[in-house]
């Protein structure tokens, strides 16, 4: 069974600019984990011991969330790619049907 598959190049636009939105919340996440949630500054005696625990963590958590940030990024330049390669093909199909239509033109008595 085959099913009838539309592709409108302005939606997958419109999710490529959400992706890049949601890629830009990680940047803001993360600048806020290095900034706040790390903060070490009041760790003494014993606690002074968790210090590199703690940098480690958020080394860790500031890593997955840039690879996580470039990875939408890298959906959103591929769903762009494929929208112009749409409308490539749908300018393609234009001008070919404009071709049959002038001919079909030049036919007529």
């Amino acid at each position: 069974m085959s099913a009838r598959l539309e592709v409108v190049p302005s939606q997958l636009y419109g999710y490529g600019e959400l992706l890049r939105r949601n890629a830009e919340a990680f940047s803001g996440i993360d600048s806020y984990a290095n900034e706040t949630a790390s903060d070490t500054s009041g760790f003494t005696g014993a606690m002074a011991a968790l210090i590199p625990v703690v940098q480690g963590g958020t080394a860790l958590y500031s890593e997955t969330l840039r690879l996580a940030r470039s990875r939408l990024l890298r959906v959103r330049e591929e769903l762009d790619n494929t929208a112009a390669e749409y409308e490539e093909r749908e300018r393609g199909i234009e001008r070919l049907l404009g071709t049959v239509e002038s001919a079909l033109d030049g036919m007529r008595v």
